[in-house]
């Protein structure tokens, strides 16, 4: 269901649910989980974050630290495919080097049939510890259908309001702000864009993304969300974490 009005965010809705989530207590800063009703629970505030609005760290599909520039030379899980001249093969040189489902998009036909991060791989669990992860595509998929998405604002950041659609935990929400992403060059658009735990088996040189931004069709706000698997593993992206 998706409300177009843009509407103000209430502090208390934002705290409603807010449950205990097994974390390493050395963590600094780590988010409360909001309980909305699904099969996750959801991260108040992005990784690298600390209040609801902030966008945190950008972070390649599978890298565990943020950088200054985003291509597919400085991504971790890349080669160079080349021929027996030594010569790179334009349009088939995209190889990956773990997280390969696909013989023809690994290096040297590489394939490890891995379809979600492991642990080591997963910024969520890295800076939080504990149950903390990043979530799959599935559990994006749940959050888009069952709750309503509101583009608003807060504290001057567009974005949006998720508010759960489940029945006892209507008064339950979450913010999600439109922080961007970081491709080849820098991106500053008003979108949200956030990396899944899921890797495109289909094409696994990308991987799923939650996606959602605004367009304006005859003068009415629309707001559109999904989970694409249309995601370069090289790009920045934010994330948001769930747990258990």
């Amino acid at each position: 269901m998706i409300k177009n009005s843009i509407v103000l965010l209430s502090l208390s809705c934002l705290l409603a649910g807010i449950c205990s989530c097994d974390r390493d207590d050395d963590k600094d800063n780590a988010p409360d989980c909001i309980d909305l009703g699904l099969s996750v629970k959801w991260a108040s505030f992005n990784i690298g974050a600390s209040q609801p609005e902030e966008s945190g760290s950008f972070y390649s599909w599978g890298e565990t630290s943020d950088k200054s520039v985003y291509e597919w030379s400085t991504y971790k899980y890349f080669r160079k495919a080349v021929t027996l001249s030594g010569q790179t093969v334009p349009r088939d040189s995209i190889k990956v080097t773990k997280y390969c489902t696909n013989k023809e998009k690994g290096y040297g036909e590489f394939t490890d049939n891995m379809t979600v991060l492991e642990p080591a791989d997963d910024v969520a669990n890295i800076c939080l510890g504990g149950n903390w992860r990043m979530p799959t595509e599935k559990e994006f998929q749940e959050l888009i259908d069952s709750c309503t998405w509101t583009w608003t604002e807060l504290n001057g950041v567009q974005g949006c309001v998720v508010t759960s659609n489940v029945d006892g935990f209507t008064d339950r929400s979450i913010f999600i702000p439109a922080a961007g992403y970081r491709g080849s060059r820098t991106h500053f658009d008003s979108r949200g864009s956030y990396w899944s735990s899921s890797v495109n088996e289909d094409d696994p040189d990308n991987a799923f993304a939650l996606v959602f931004y605004t367009e304006t069709v005859k003068q009415t706000l629309q707001l559109k969300e999904s989970v694409s698997c249309d995601g370069s593993r090289y790009v920045g992206r934010t994330v948001r974490a769930v747990c258990p």
